[in-house]
């Protein structure tokens, strides 16, 4: 027997009741007769509680079930949410016409409750069952998946299996219990207008169901509202059984009924006080105003919409104050009323704005009622129901639309336009004030004037988002446009639910997602709130959340517009998304040139569109052919032949563009900045392109195509030849442009993909680049390496339509040698191979074309040669290459523009700045320095090179002063020009080394957070530039706070730097060892984060070189073709390098895989420190661990090895370093000696890592008791320190190493062996690098440290006879002061650790050098040093005769 298909059966019907409990069911899986009674039923005592229990403790309630086919896999019934919600609606119509006003309360499970949301929209728009609606007080939710049920997609497998055994159709129930799906989305959207009418009571489950765990968790069960709107409980049950109950007096159904209970008595309470405030109404009442016989006035109806306000609105006081004065202003015709038009885009908040007013507006004689004028359907519906509200005599039909259009459409219209008159009489006579909002009038449908009311009493206002009505509708006009920044802002607060302590630094970013991402357009911040409150997790905090938001928005827009799983389109509903569609369908027909030029417009950056490019495309649209390969006359281009059509003076005719336009400004799609530009708010900007794609790919391409041709043309040739900023001032104007064009081609066609077809002309995309100047683009665009990708698909394509020897490619060839460096440093050598090939060729090229210049390029591609040898260290060839280039130039001069010349030579000069004649080049720049600043000007960014030029050179020649003075003039007249981004980066770089040498830490710490700063605004807050920057900020700040409150901190920064080890992971992963080693576990989440998600903008780097090594293959195929063989063979050769790093970048996979990785294995390493402190708490010492981490390693590619081991090397390091680490080994010694050997084979053996791992075995090996094993290592260590003083001193392996292990030991209280070490070494040091060597001092302090600690005074004695015959076999006093001097520092430190025997031994061998007192050259420093050790010997009762020194 199959179920029954809907019905509405009554449980529980007392005499007298006041209220009704309407309970509907959720899924019927298993196709169940009574599936609607079974969902209350309990499963062993089957008492169905709705009907046993209830009415004991609700009497006076009337209780109905509702059962529908909600089977998803049996029944053939298609019946979804929508159609069930009309049923429902239609069933409780019928069943209470005789008490529509009775109080209302709905009880749900799962999907039930989505079916009563959708009925109670329904309800709100259908005038039949809007006393439904407007009778619901309550509703009770056991399990709905409000925003979708987390394992319905188990569900919707198997239904789709049944469905197609049995050929039945698909059901929208299953779809709307997905997790993020649409539907569930678009339903709650609807609901959350209307939500805050309600009071809701949400029952969660709190157990999971077997296999499939919690079907519908508490986020996705819960609606949100605030206060106590809702009110949340969790119900120990699994989703099936959150809404069955045994007995009466079982605890989870008593907290219910109670709960229920209480809802209901406040709504039979509500329901009373109603009635007994209600006005009496007259049976008859007509539309005369007043009665005769009784003085009766029918009251003003009044509509629930026009005070309904969102929970989270936010006050915008300007444009409010703009409205009511608009309304409160007299009119000059008195007999009508004021008609105000409020216009803007979907989502601005104009209705918002309308019902907040209807809340303010004085309501004590004025009254409020609410028309949808969305069409004129509607329109006519919203006065019947104006009358039925009024009982307005007439006809019982007049108000059934069914009946009405039965009736046939002319009859209809009779009547229509009857009940539209009999309201407007009655509001015209009415003597009180009254305010009609006319909401949504978009598409005209004839003279909406025709429905306005007349009198002076009367105000109207109408809503839109097309302008254009305003001619129909009269009086005045309010645009609404986006929220300010702080209201922007306060919503997004509101909504997200974000309530930590805010900092700069959020605050910040707040503002910065509400302007830059959404424009602080009121709808799409409010769902921003909603996403971050419900999707993001909220263990992170607030900045976190934050940053995950505006990360995830611009990785995946086009994900967030078009509305997957919790995205902007799924939080609004049908709300924006579908009414920009609706927008655009309905108001541009007929306007072709209007929808292009919005579509090309999504192309192009969504401010500042300047008029003036087209003007420039215009002048050289003739060229649009033969230079890009667009013909204007031929599809799909012929509406810009349209478009660019001429006046007959041969001047513009803009006649089409600025109707086009105009048609835009008026939907709001686009708006006007200024006479000469036009902009569009981001996320219309965004729909565009996301509507295109849905379009098909080949137009979007067409339109991506022709955006990157039209700014191609705004480069001119003689651009190149200008000063700096005059360049960036004609360049400031379109670089925003050409970043978004490029990002979103990349993203949405194969414009820009080098193995597609060769569509891009070589010509549009080397002016392309002359307009990034690589400085334009975003830190997006430089993160996936767009600029190279564009000046290599220049060369391919070039290749494949020009040939190698035209010009266009030969000039590509020369812009990716320069790019190269910057992508692939280990291979700049390739430079000094091929920069010869375009400087051979150009001037041939060259000479068939006398628009192209060839000098600017041959002396491009001396400067990268020359940046090439600095790069590897040649720097004698380096000052010859720089001569050439200086005199190349000079001879050339003529045929170059004075500015060019000057900019070119002072680009030169400070290329060729190196340690090899750096007097020499700072003679050249000095003597050309006025000529530069008299020419250029001394703001100019050319001047500003050169100076940075001099503080190169100044630095080189340890100029200290006159260094620090240059680069705080370049620091100080700094521009904001592009160009001088990385003059300011340079002399920050260089102050910084100055700074440091000083060792003026709070200087250094503030210098380095600015070039943190320039950093993160030019390549993103996690590029290992940045990443780089922040490490050694960090490190700066702990070296002042050691410096300053002399704070012991652990050794984590490290020089640690070997070929194997990527660059562009260590400053990362150096950064996360700082921060767990100082206790910074907030910022260290924080993070890791964002170095995962920045690794999502870069490209595969794998894929990045494959593009270098096929375009180098394809340029040797195309030179062989043209007779250049030698050529071919060159690029080959240079290609095999590239190949071969190609193969070892793809075995380590995607960055993200290779930081996944390192996650995993610093996951392992935090798991090994919690551990063992459990260990040392409980006193238990583990022996074998880490061997897990040593496997984890070795499983690995070899490639991706030395990364882990350093990460490894430096964590085990630091935990050696720890209190934790005194016990025992935490890791085996065998274990420790397998990680030691494999950092020898991957960084070499004397590498400082692998010594490092050297200096862990070591303690290993103490802390098993392996004395042998252990002495052998610190042999090997005291031999390398001493090679490394007799011949490396500029090493610092050993010497590194020893001041980690030295400390270790003393802390551990090895002093015994620390001793030993410390007596093989002074003597050497001493003999090797002079006594007075600070190296002596370093191991003196400490090893008479311990001699204090231990008592150890005849060692310490002895150590004292060994100095002074070291000293006398040096022969030289100087060298015995010297020593006089460490041996006194020795004695202030015994002093002040209270070892005063040490000290008092140390002086009293000070005191047999009293010989050296006499001379003249004496230390004061010294001398006063010892006077205080004397006093404080004094002080402490030891007595020491030194009166005839105190004299002295």
């Amino acid at each position: 027997m199959s179920p029954e298909v809907a019905f509405l059966r009554t449980v529980a019907d007392p005499h007298g009741a006041e209220i009704d409990i309407v309970a509907v069911h959720g899924l019927n899986p298993r196709n169940k007769f009574d599936h609607a009674m079974d969902t209350w039923a309990a499963r062993e005592s089957k008492k169905l509680w709705l009907r046993d229990f209830l009415p004991n403790q609700l009497p006076t309630a009337r209780i109905m079930i509702y059962g529908y086919n909600a089977n998803v896999a049996i029944n053939s019934g298609t019946d979804g949410i929508y159609e069930q919600a009309t049923n429902l609606c239609g069933r409780l119509y019928h069943e209470r016409r005789k008490t529509p006003n009775r109080p209302l309360i709905f009880v749900c499970h799962s999907l039930g409750g989505l079916v009563v949301k959708r009925a109670m929209v329904f309800g709100r728009i259908n005038d039949r069952y809007k006393p439904i609606y407007e009778a619901t007080y309550g509703l009770v939710f056991f399990g709905t998946p409000h925003r979708g049920g987390k394992h319905a997609n188990v569900g919707s497998s198997f239904a789709s299996v049944v469905r197609a055994i049995l050929s039945r159709p698909e059901n929208s129930f299953m779809h709307a219990l997905k997790k993020g799906n649409f539907l569930a989305e678009a339903l709650d959207g609807d609901f959350r207008e209307i939500q805050e009418g309600f009071f809701v009571l949400t029952f969660y489950e709190t157990q999971p169901k077997p296999i499939f765990g919690m079907v519908v968790d508490k986020n996705s069960g819960t609606l949100g509202l605030a206060g106590d709107r809702e009110l949340l409980f969790g119900i120990s049950a699994d989703h099936s059984n959150i809404c069955k109950f045994e007995t009466e007096d079982n605890s989870e159904y008593e907290f219910v009924s109670k709960s229920l209970k209480e809802l209901v008595d406040n709504a039979i309470k509500k329901a009373r006080e109603s009635e007994a405030q209600a006005t009496p109404t007259s049976p008859a009442n007509s539309v005369s105003s007043v009665d005769e016989a009784t003085n009766y006035q029918p009251a003003f109806p009044t509509s629930t919409l026009a005070t309904l306000v969102s929970a989270y609105y936010v006050k915008r006081p300007e444009i409010s104050q703009h409205l009511h004065d608009l309304l409160t202003k007299s009119t000059a015709e008195s007999s009508c009323p004021h008609v105000v038009l409020i216009h803007g885009l979907a989502g601005s908040g104009k209705t918002q704005l309308v019902r907040n007013l209807a809340n303010t507006w004085p309501k004590d004689d004025c009254y409020f009622y609410w028309m949808d004028a969305s069409s004129l359907g509607t329109l006519h519906r919203s006065f019947e129901a104006f009358a039925r509200d009024l009982n307005l005599p007439g006809p019982a039909h007049r108000f059934n639309a069914e009946a009405m259009h039965a009736a046939g459409s002319l009859q209809a219209s009779i009547m229509d336009w009857a009940v539209v008159r009999d309201v407007k009489t009655f509001i015209e006579n009415y003597p009180g004030r009254w305010l009609l909002v006319f909401d949504n009038y978009d598409v005209p449908e004839g003279n909406i004037r025709k429905f306005f009311p007349k009198g002076s009493r009367g105000h109207i206002l109408v809503t839109t988002r097309n302008r254009e009505v305003e001619t129909e509708t009269g009086g005045e006009s309010l645009h609404v446009e986006s929220m300010a920044v702080a209201e922007a802002v306060e919503l997004l607060d509101k909504v997200s639910a974000l309530t930590e302590e805010i900092t700069e630094e959020t605050q910040i970013l707040k503002e910065s997602i509400v302007r830059d991402l959404l424009g602080c357009w009121p709808l799409a911040i409010a769902q921003a709130g909603s996403y971050i409150r419900n999707i993001i997790s909220r263990t992170l905090s607030t900045q976190q959340r934050l940053q995950r938001f505006k990360e995830r928005y611009q990785t995946h827009e086009s994900k967030m517009l078009e509305g997957d799983g919790g995205s902007l389109v799924a939080e609004y509903g049908k709300s924006v998304i579908t009414t920009w569609d609706l927008t655009f369908e309905n108001l541009v027909q007929g306007k072709p040139i209007a929808v292009e030029l919005l579509m090309l417009f999504g192309f192009f950056h969504h401010t500042d569109i300047p008029i003036a490019l087209f003007e420039t495309v215009y002048e050289a649209r003739e060229k649009l052919g033969s230079e890009d390969g667009i013909d204007i006359k031929k599809e799909p281009y012929c509406w810009v032949g349209e478009l660019f059509a001429s006046q007959p003076d041969g001047q513009w005719d803009r006649t089409l563009f600025d109707t086009a336009t105009g048609h835009l400004v008026s939907y709001s799609l686009l708006r006007a900045t200024d006479e000469y530009n036009y902009s569009m708010h981001p996320l219309v900007h965004a729909w565009t392109r996301v509507c295109q794609h849905s379009k098909g790919v080949a137009t979007l391409a067409a339109r991506a195509r022709l955006a990157m041709a039209m700014l191609a043309k705004t480069h001119n040739k003689e651009l190149d030849w200008l000063a700096a900023m005059r360049k960036e001032e004609h360049h400031a104007r379109f670089h925003n442009h050409v970043d978004s064009c490029l990002r979103s081609s990349k993203k949405y066609t194969e414009l820009l993909n080098i193995e597609s077809e060769p569509i891009m002309r070589a010509g549009t995309l080397l002016r392309l680049e002359r307009l990034m100047d690589g400085e334009v683009l975003s830190h997006e665009a430089r993160a996936q390496r767009l600029f190279a990708r564009v000046l290599l698909l220049a060369l391919v394509n070039g290749c494949r339509n020009d040939g190698f020897d035209h010009v266009s490619t030969l000039q590509a060839l020369r812009a990716v040698l320069l790019e190269l460096p910057n992508d692939w440093a280990e291979h700049a050598n390739m430079l000094e191979y091929l920069t010869h090939i375009p400087m051979n060729l150009l001037p041939l090229a060259a000479s068939t074309d006398p628009g192209v210049e060839h000098i600017q390029q041959d002396l491009g591609l001396l400067y990268a040669k020359m940046l090439a040898l600095k790069r590897f260290g040649r720097l004698k060839e380096l000052y010859e290459t720089l001569q050439e280039a200086l005199s190349y130039a000079d001879t050339h001069r003529e045929r170059m523009a004075q500015t060019y010349y000057l900019s070119q030579r002072v680009a030169l000069l400070t290329a060729g700045v190196s340690t090899f004649k750096p007097d020499q080049v700072l003679l050249m720049i000095d003597d050309y320095m006025p000529q530069c600043e008299d020419e250029l000007g001394p703001s100019d960014s050319c001047t500003a090179l050169l100076k940075l030029g001099k503080a190169l050179c100044l630095f080189h020649l340890k100029e200290v002063s006159e260094a620090m003075e240059v680069t705080t003039s370049i620091l100080e007249d700094k521009h904001g020009l592009m160009e001088t981004r990385d003059i300011l980066r340079q002399a920050l770089t260089i102050r910084i080394e100055l700074l440091v040498g000083e060792k003026r830490w709070p200087e250094v710490m503030e210098s380095k957070k600015l070039l943190q700063e320039h950093y993160a605004q030019q390549l993103g807050s996690c590029h290992h530039m940045t990443l780089q920057e922040k490490r050694d900020v960090f490190r700066a700040q702990v070296e002042m706070e050691a410096t300053e409150v002399k704070l012991s901190r652990p050794r984590v920064f490290g020089t640690d730097r070997s070929k194997a080890l990527d660059e562009t992971i260590m400053p990362g992963l150096e950064l996360a060892l700082a921060y767990r080693a100082f206790g910074k576990d907030e910022e260290l989440q924080l993070l890791w984060e964002q170095i995962v998600e920045q690794t999502q903008l870069e490209p595969n780097r794998a894929d990045l070189i494959q593009d270098y090594v096929l375009a180098f293959k394809i340029a040797a195929d195309a030179s062989g073709k043209v007779g250049c063989g030698e050529y071919a063979s060159l690029l080959r050769q240079q290609a095999v390098p590239l190949e071969l790093q190609s193969e070892k970048i793809t075995q380590l996979g995607p960055r993200k895989t290779q930081l996944q990785r390192l996650k995993d294995l610093w996951d392992r390493l935090i798991h090994l420190e919690h551990t063992i402190r459990s260990s040392e708490e409980s006193g238990s010492t583990p022996s074998r661990m880490g061997n897990n981490i040593y496997d984890f390693i070795i499983g690995a590619i070899p490639h991706a090895q030395p990364a882990m081991l350093f990460l490894v090397t430096h964590y085990l390091s630091w935990m050696l370093q720890l209190d934790i680490t005194t016990k025992g080994p935490f890791i085996a010694p065998s274990i420790m000696h397998r990680l030691q050997s494999l950092n020898s084979k991957h960084f070499g053996a004397t590498n400082i890592l692998t010594w490092r791992a050297f200096a862990s075995l070591l303690i290993s090996y103490r802390l098993a008791g392996e004395t042998e094993a252990a002495l052998t290592v610190e042999d090997d260590l005291i031999s390398e320190r001493i090679v490394e003083a007799k011949s490396r001193p500029d090493a610092a392996a050993a010497t590194t190493i020893l001041e980690i292990i030295l400390p270790q030991y003393t802390r551990r209280g090895w002093y015994q062996e620390a001793v030993r070490i410390y007596k093989a070494l002074i003597p050497e040091l001493i003999h090797l690098c002079d006594v007075a060597h600070d190296a002596t001092r370093e191991y003196l302090l400490p090893l008479f440290d311990i001699y204090g600690k231990q008592s150890l005074t005849e060692e310490a004695s002895e150590m004292l006879k060994s100095i002074t015959a070291i000293a006398r076999q040096k022969g030289d006093g100087t060298k015995e002061r010297a020593i006089l001097g460490h041996m006194t520092a020795v004695a202030t430190q015994s002093l002040q650790a209270d070892q005063f025997q040490i000290a008092l031994d140390v002086l009293q061998w000070v005191r047999t050098r009293e010989s050296l007192f006499s001379d003249e050259d004496w230390n004061a420093t010294t001398l006063r040093d010892l006077r205080l050790c004397i006093k404080q010997l004094s002080n402490a009762g030891l007595e020491l005769d030194y009166a005839n020194h105190e004299n002295g």
